[in-house]
């Protein structure tokens, strides 16, 4: 997982350490430094938690609501390609474009997307899209997130 932060950031990590509080090992030119994973912000340690809690557990299934939420969108990317790696199933919510056109950049094989409406009693519409239809709305420059008036929703 110290790898996994390396790429997203200029320092180099080694090694997170599970103790009394987690703290991840800086790697200086002649010496190692022990920093509070939440030093690193608040980003980091969300992913890093979530990881480490998924490496562990091992579901299979993971469900991550507002993947976006507080992260910065090298992380983003980063920890979705880190996720299709892995050997179980993700159903993830987002509001973000960004997270679309990263989604249609690495794209994970079997991915759907679902566009969610509810109508005026209250009932949860969707439509579905594969990754293709999807990427046809995002490679056409338009955000399949306000063509939702475009379908019987």
């Amino acid at each position: 997982m110290a790898e996994f932060i390396n790429k997203c950031i200029d320092d180099k990590y080694s090694e997170l350490v599970f103790q009394e509080s987690i703290t991840i090992r800086k790697i200086f030119s002649n010496n190692t430094f022990y920093l509070p994973l939440n030093d690193l912000g608040s980003g980091v340690e969300k992913i890093l938690k979530i990881m480490s809690l998924v490496e562990v557990i091992n579901p299979k299934l993971t469900l991550i609501d507002d993947l976006e939420s507080g992260l910065h969108p090298s992380l983003i990317e980063m920890f979705i390609e880190w996720l299709k790696n892995g050997k179980w199933q993700v159903i993830l919510s987002t509001h973000s474009i960004d997270v679309l056109n990263i989604i249609v950049d690495i794209t994970p094989e079997d991915t759907s997307e679902l566009l969610l409406k509810k109508d005026s009693e209250d009932i949860l519409n969707y439509e579905i899209f594969n990754l293709d239809k999807l990427t046809v709305y995002i490679n056409s420059n338009s955000d399949p997130r306000y063509l939702i008036d475009d379908f019987d929703l």
